[in-house]
């Protein structure tokens, strides 16, 4: 470096290692809370921590090849290319819009492996149901006989339904029949009450000798 007197200063320029931290936790921050306003599947996915699941080895999954499938790594890349002249000239829009890029790819690799992950697991326990060429609505009937329905405190229907955006612009025009109709609500309100039934069970209290 050249200084006022036409010499050679040489200069270090350090960073706190707070300084590095802090940055790295505020773009984790960032890119998590963009990812699942970006994507509303993984913004409406709840979170457990890792010391909140059982063990491996306890809650085994078997798949079609004998491995576990209750528990997977998900592998997630992106390319980040960062110019020079925009980090001299603080160009905070660009650097935003880096991020921006960098919570839309790592939401949507991510939601694409939840996905494949599930499908594994209900290929692997025989819950798939084929629904080429059939109608939407009888399918979704045959779905809620076959899948574990949940309800709130107040039997309000959880479950929710994941379609591809393609798939909803096809039925969003279409209406069940009242015949459909009358069987969907006949097929919950019958989950609704096994559910119901089976809180009772677990809220019997003990009684002792």
């Amino acid at each position: 470096m050249e200084g006022n007197d036409g010499g050679l200063h040489r200069s270090l320029d350090l960073v706190p290692l707070e300084y590095i931290a802090g940055a790295m936790k505020w773009l984790d921050k960032a890119v998590d809370g963009l990812a699942r306003c970006i994507h509303p599947i993984l913004g409406s996915t709840g979170r457990e921590t890792v010391r909140d699941l059982p063990p491996p080895g306890q809650s085994p999954s078997p798949g079609c090849d004998g491995a576990a499938m209750t528990f997977r790594t998900i592998r997630l890349t992106h390319e980040w290319t960062i110019d020079v002249k925009e980090v001299l000239n603080f160009d905070v829009d660009s650097f935003l819009e880096d991020v921006n890029n960098l919570a839309d790819e790592f939401g949507g690799q991510l939601v694409s492996a939840m996905v494949e992950h599930i499908s594994e697991v209900c290929e692997s326990r025989s819950q798939t149901i084929n629904a080429e060429g059939r109608d939407f609505f009888e399918v979704l009937i045959e779905v809620a006989e076959t899948m574990e329905l949940t309800f709130d405190e107040d039997g309000r229907l959880q479950t929710q339904l994941l379609l591809h955006p393609d798939t909803y612009a096809r039925i969003s025009e279409r209406q069940p029949t009242a015949e459909q109709e009358m069987r969907l609500r006949s097929v919950i309100d019958r989950k609704r009450e096994e559910w119901n039934a089976t809180r009772r069970r677990c809220q019997l209290p003990e009684i002792s000798e």
